[in-house]
């Protein structure tokens, strides 16, 4: 049977997985699972969203938190908040409901977070998507528009 570790390191390797999703990776039943993740998500190292599936019911999925992230991997996420977290705000505009951050992991690979939901991009992935950012900036400047 697998153990807690092996489902939290599921979690940090593949965010977003179900309980389901999980228990078919390492051959648990999906209500296990739900009960073993139970303290961890009361104690912010795992976040849950909700996602419809085929039949039309939703179900939770499940992503690290940092906390989770930097025990697991064992490395430090360099955190950024957003621009409009940065700038002060006039005093009757509310501050926005979901963080937005973004990091860089010492193995290459990129992570973003937006509220409850967060992607972590492989070393590969990251260099990828830095080259498809890198192409629109030079495409933005050879046109004069930059």
């Amino acid at each position: 049977m697998a153990s807690i570790e092996s489902i939290l390191q599921l979690i940090v390797d593949r965010p977003g997985l179900t309980a389901a999703e999980l228990g078919d990776e390492l051959e648990l039943a999906s209500a296990d699972v739900q009960s073993r993740l139970a303290k961890y998500i009361t104690a912010d190292k795992v976040r849950t969203d909700k996602k419809k599936i085929e039949s039309g019911r939703e179900v939770l999925t499940y992503f690290p938190g940092q906390s989770l992230v930097d025990e697991v991997d064992g490395v430090k996420r360099i955190v950024t908040a957003s621009a409009a977290k940065r700038s002060a705000a006039p005093a009757n505009v509310a501050p926005a409901a979901s963080d937005f951050t973004f990091g860089f992991f010492s193995d290459g690979a990129l992570s973003v977070s937006k509220g409850s939901r967060e992607m972590r991009l492989t070393r590969d992935e990251t260099a990828r998507l830095l080259r498809f950012l890198d192409a629109i900036n030079v495409e933005l400047i050879a046109s004069g528009g930059g």
